[in-house]
């Protein structure tokens, strides 16, 4: 970490601090998640060190500014009464510590993949840490700021897209094409910064942009919804449109959703099925082609990545260990002198890198939190955004390496330990509730009153 980086961590770390102590006195809770948020949209890289060799290139390690932000928000934010460890913490840290061991065993080569899942795993334990700390925060405004961040990722993408550029900090004059010879589609990467990242930010962005609408019915958040709409077409994510897909049915199961007081459920079902249908007969060649033939099916190469895992790693792996946080692909070329892609499923990584009893752990922990989350909410539309958001996650980090989109982690978790260590103290979910009771009591009170003084008279 050179000196230009130490003295800008340095001053994000005071301000910070200035921040919440001086400036942000009624709004503190929310102006935290807004500056996170903020970051992640800027998809800016602190490198963090030297270039290395890597297979036939040269990689530095880099580390999104965003988790260095979630880090000094959490530390210079932290509360007496939020030392207490919870369950969820205690499993990241067994995580982290054996992380810890692996590197001390020396079974660490490739750094820069190996401080990737360290920065995610971290940024995790500090997102909840943050929330614990921010008890009550405004849920309602918390949510808005996710649209906004929808808003500008998907109107990025569309620039992106007639510029053919990726328009990012760092990799501002790449292009977007992808594949090679006649075979070249363009994929928008939006403030992901790769085709498939993007496919997983825009299904996730999908489920809370629609429940944003749902919830307020404001345009804003219509915008929001249609122009992540866009941004999720333009990546040609095959996984994000399916993911996109079973988000929507999960609403109009759960949330007791009615698009219009004469519309059942079962037409908007029927009529989504006869679209597909035709298009399918229309465009389904063109379709094909533009998904599969040009853009490129990776299905096969997947199962290969899977048959790797199950035959030829697992059984050498022990019940505690695995081949090294970050290290499939050196292995793979270390010791079966293969050249293979990082494995795209985030739960299979976890079980091939740190073996089985890491990955029941992470099984342990996304499950809790997704309980917690489900417990806290107070209506059907919430419970159908709860179970949108982990079933479409779901989805997409399973055939993706998701393991490496730390942007698309770091929403996930944000919007899932929103509702986690929502309570009855907060403000935005709660407060319309409390007045309107405080006003129906003293209306009563009055009447009462009113009452008992022309029984007198």
């Amino acid at each position: 970490m050179n000196l230009k980086v130490e003295i800008l961590l340095v001053l994000v770390f005071f301000s910070v601090i200035v921040l919440n102590k001086l400036l942000w006195k009624k709004e503190r809770n929310y102006n935290n998640i807004l500056i996170i948020v903020m970051c992640i949209c800027t998809a800016i890289n602190v490198k963090i060190g030297s270039a290395q060799p890597y297979f036939d290139e040269s990689r530095s390690l880099y580390i999104p500014l965003a988790v260095f932000v979630i880090a000094i928000v959490a530390i210079t934010t932290i509360k007496y009464n939020s030392i207490k460890v919870t369950f969820d913490q205690i499993i990241l840290l067994i995580i982290l510590l054996s992380i810890l061991l692996s590197y001390n065993n020396g079974q660490i080569k490739d750094m820069s993949k190996f401080c990737s899942i360290v920065a995610l795993y971290l940024s995790i334990f500090f997102i909840g840490l943050i929330y614990k700390n921010l008890r009550e925060y405004n849920l309602k405004r918390v949510l808005d700021v996710f649209s906004y961040m929808a808003i500008f990722n998907g109107c990025l993408s569309i620039v992106q897209y007639i510029t053919n550029k990726k328009l990012l900090i760092g990799v501002f004059n790449d292009t977007l094409n992808y594949g090679t010879g006649v075979n070249i589609v363009k994929r928008v990467v939006g403030i992901a910064g790769s085709s498939n990242a993007a496919g997983n930010l825009g299904a996730l962005l999908f489920s809370i942009t629609l429940f944003n609408y749902l919830r307020t019915k404001k345009k804003i958040h219509l915008f929001a919804f249609i122009v992540n709409g866009i941004f999720l077409g333009l990546t040609l994510t095959r996984i994000g449109y399916l993911a996109a897909f079973v988000e929507v049915v999960i609403f109009l199961l759960f949330s007791g959703w009615h698009i219009s007081k004469t519309v059942k459920k079962r037409s908007v079902v029927s009529w989504s099925i006869f679209t597909v249908l035709i298009l399918g007969l229309t465009c389904g060649k063109k379709i094909y082609s533009v998904l599969f033939s040009q853009r490129g099916n990776t299905t096969t190469s997947r199962y290969n990545q899977y048959y790797n895992v199950f035959k030829r790693i697992m059984p050498n792996n022990t019940f505690w260990n695995g081949i090294g946080v970050g290290q499939y692909r050196y292995y793979s070329f270390q010791y079966q002198k293969r050249l293979v892609i990082d494995i795209h499923s985030q739960y299979l990584n976890v079980l091939a890198e740190q073996g089985m009893f890491i990955f029941i752990l992470f099984i342990i922990l996304n499950v809790y939190i997704f309980i917690k989350a489900l417990y806290n909410t107070e209506n059907r539309l919430e419970k159908a955004f709860v179970i949108s958001l982990f079933i479409g996650n779901l989805i997409c980090c399973n055939f993706n390496p998701n393991q490496y989109y730390t942007i698309n982690n770091l929403l996930y978790y944000l919007l899932m330990y929103c509702y986690v260590y929502k309570s009855s103290k907060n403000i935005g979910a709660t407060s319309g509730m409390i007045k309107i009771k405080l006003l129906n009591i003293i209306d009563y009170l009055k009447k009462k009153v009113r009452m008992h003084i022309t029984r007198k008279a």
